[in-house]
């Protein structure tokens, strides 16, 4: 049986895939960059591009993840992808939260598109990795963070059980 064209580029298409992970299990960044630069020729999704990109670079503990991140999250944004965008910005909030670089998180979840309801669950993320670091912040941060997230629960439908489950992990932090 003959293979068409496309076969054989889909064929090399997987070959790639593993060959980027296995570079990647082998530590080599500059290689695996430049596989996934010639993946990212078949791949039509910028925001899956980047994302991978951010992913990449991740492993490699890399800082310009989420810079990567941050750009898959507003083209994700871009293309009413919510859930996708929600994902990544709970991603970055936690790369931030573990360099300890609060006012960071707060300025991107602020600055997002997103709903409400969706910054009112990252600022809470954040509030609580805040509180849980024996790190320093910036107490001024910290009570705009909790008063976003009061008001985004007050303006929601059932925001008195939303504002109990907040204030019982605040408690449980103190316990």
């Amino acid at each position: 049986m003959k293979h068409t064209s496309l076969e054989k580029a889909r064929e090399k298409s997987s070959i790639a895939w593993f060959k980027l992970a296995e570079v990647i299990t082998r530590g080599e960044k500059e290689r695996a960059l430049s596989i996934y630069r010639l993946l990212m020729h078949s791949v039509p999704h910028e925001a899956v591009k980047a994302q991978l990109e951010g992913d990449i670079l991740e492993i490699f503990s890399d800082p310009a993840a989420l810079h990567a991140y941050n750009r898959a999250a507003e083209l994700y944004q871009s293309n009413n992808e919510d859930i996708q965008a929600s994902l990544l910005y709970e991603r970055i909030v936690t790369l931030l939260l573990a360099q300890r670089d609060y006012l960071q998180a707060y300025a991107l979840i602020k600055q997002s598109t997103l709903d409400t309801m969706h910054k009112a669950a990252r600022y809470e993320q954040l509030i609580v990795g805040m509180l849980a670091s024996d790190a320093s912040y910036d107490m001024r941060v910290l009570e705009q963070l909790i008063d976003a997230v009061l008001k985004a629960y007050q303006s929601a439908s059932g925001h008195n059980d939303k504002s109990s489950r907040f204030f019982s992990k605040l408690a449980a932090l103190d316990a």
